[in-house]
């Protein structure tokens, strides 16, 4: 391939709607050309065309499931073979599951745990080494406010995402001399069609009444990495909860959300 014919891409997952939508927009209107990466065909194609047309960038799709283990070589093969250079890479693809443990379904499990941790890992492990030669690049690799304790009735979720926290941390200490930033975004509830699967409440309920705006939450994630930033928490109140949560004990904290989770569910 010839270098001088490369495009300067960003490659986000989760792309067709919510953080992830909004992430591939703030970088192509930074002139990276988004890889747009979903389930879902139909979806991709709107939004390559959307951006396309307000940037002026060059778009790709690549539809497929993270949760299944090959995904993340596919989509990878398929950037090589292309003539795009993954400078960025936003991992926002996740998925939760609500319930006690024992009564969650093995299947929905595995799934969240390819998607939530490997295809992180895994498309961190493949892109990384591109920046590196470069001595240029970015991630961002989109955690939750659940990563700072966790989270009975949500156990595994909350797991995964205090893995991908440590993850992006320690890898972030590890590329910085590399000109490489990395930085964990952690909402807290956000306005999206982000689904959890497990009985969930009624709407005049749910989340969405103290819920963030996927456009606030990317844009401060995505200045923050620009900025260096290895951890950040939009909003205000949410910005307290990972320095609460270190004075408290620990099981105060557990013990408070699991009633908070206790109350989603009924």
């Amino acid at each position: 391939m010839n270098e001088n014919n490369e495009l300067k891409g960003v490659l986000v997952t989760g792309a067709s709607r919510g953080i992830g939508y909004e992430l591939a927009r703030l970088a192509a209107g930074d002139g990276y050309n988004p890889v747009l990466v979903s389930r879902t065909e139909e979806d991709l194609l709107k939004v390559k065309e959307k951006l396309e047309k307000e940037f002026g960038v060059q778009g790709k799709i690549i539809p497929g499931d993270l949760s299944e283990p090959g995904t993340p070589e596919k989509i990878f093969d398929e950037i090589e073979s292309s003539n795009y250079r993954i400078d960025l890479l936003f991992n926002n693809a996740g998925r939760g599951q609500m319930g006690e443990f024992t009564k969650t379904d093995w299947e929905t499990d595995r799934e969240m745990m390819h998607l939530n941790m490997d295809a992180v890992i895994h498309l961190t492990k493949l892109f990384l080494p591109g920046m590196k030669e470069r001595g240029d690049g970015g991630i961002i690799n989109v955690s939750s406010l659940a990563a700072f304790q966790p989270g009975p009735l949500m156990a595994l979720y909350y797991a995964s995402k205090s893995f991908v926290q440590s993850f992006s941390e320690a890898l972030a200490e590890e590329v910085k001399s590399y000109g490489i930033k990395v930085t964990a975004l952690s909402p807290g509830p956000v306005d999206t069609d982000f689904r959890i699967k497990g009985k969930t409440p009624p709407e005049d309920q749910s989340d969405r009444s103290v819920s963030l705006d996927a456009e606030y939450v990317a844009r401060i994630g995505y200045e923050g990495l620009k900025a260096g930033k290895r951890v950040v928490v939009p909003g205000k109140l949410a910005s307290v909860v990972p320095q609460l949560t270190r004075f408290l004990p620990r099981k105060v904290v557990t013990r408070l959300v699991k009633k908070l989770n206790v109350y989603r569910l009924e």
